[in-house]
């Protein structure tokens, strides 16, 4: 009995350009032709750094492996007595893959939580800062430190007073998302050197998340949306008119400044 083949459908065949997105070169058709896609994007090696805050476009070239790096931003440093609160990190972020910023540190509270991560195939989260030492002996206040960033920038290194009661600002948190420190203040006679000390608190880190795309999975020419964390801002502590502050350095002091975020991406060539 004589016959002929009928047209070849079933389980997506025959498969177009159009049903495979960012396909270019020859494409197997599934009914045992090809389809021409196009020519395929030049590929060359490289990575490109995002560090500046704010929304940027990343155009995605032709790879074989391409990763990303995304860090959130590290949160400000908190001081006892603030004008105002410290604030949190910015998140940054690479399609999908989130990571958030730290939170900003508390005068004479406790630690501050680090940023969480999501989307990536690796999600870690930021460092706390340390929190507040409430009172005591000036060498024993003060130290608030802010959150370390998983592979990443390292948190402010916090005031260690012990010259009666001299005070000192945080120092800011080393970038991709570094955690502010706290600053540290003292109120008492300094001359006697037994004032009650007040530490602000250290601020936590922005977290950081990775991701590895294999071949095909991002579309050559995609343009893909990257956005970079802000690092918090240190707050200001109050200066005052009394004994707080007197001696070398009057009044209060300044928190750190978080490391700001940070996206990488890198790619390889077949």
């Amino acid at each position: 009995m004589g016959g002929t083949w009928g047209e070849c459908v079933g389980a997506g065949a025959p498969l177009t350009c159009e049903a495979k997105p960012g396909a270019c070169g020859p494409l197997d058709d599934g009914c045992g032709g090809t389809v021409d896609c196009g020519k395929c994007p030049e590929c060359t090696p490289g990575s490109k750094t995002f560090e500046a805050a704010g929304e940027h476009t990343f155009t995605v070239a032709g790879f074989k492996s391409l990763t990303v790096k995304v860090w959130g931003a590290g949160g400000g440093g908190g001081a006892y007595g603030a004008k105002s609160a410290a604030s949190a990190g910015g998140k940054s972020s690479f399609e999908d893959i989130v990571a958030e910023g730290g939170k900003g540190g508390v005068g004479g509270g406790s630690e501050a939580a680090g940023g969480t991560a999501t989307g990536g195939a690796k999600n870690l989260k930021g460092g706390n800062g340390a929190g507040a030492c409430d009172k005591g002996y000036p060498f024993l206040c003060g130290n608030a430190k802010g959150g370390s960033s998983p592979e990443g920038g390292t948190g402010g290194q916090g005031i260690d007073s012990v010259d009666g009661c001299a005070g000192g600002d945080g120092h800011d948190g080393k970038a991709p998302g570094g955690g502010g420190a706290g600053a540290w203040a003292c109120v008492g006679p300094w001359w006697i050197g037994q004032g009650w000390g007040f530490g602000g608190g250290g601020a936590g880190a922005g977290a950081h998340a990775s991701k590895t795309y294999a071949e095909g999975e991002l579309a050559a020419g995609k343009a893909a949306k990257v956005v970079v964390g802000a690092g918090g801002a240190g707050t200001q502590g109050v200066v005052t008119d009394g004994q707080a502050g007197t001696g070398k350095h009057p009044g209060y002091y300044t928190g750190g400044d978080g490391g700001p975020g940070r996206v990488l991406v890198e790619w390889t060539c077949p």
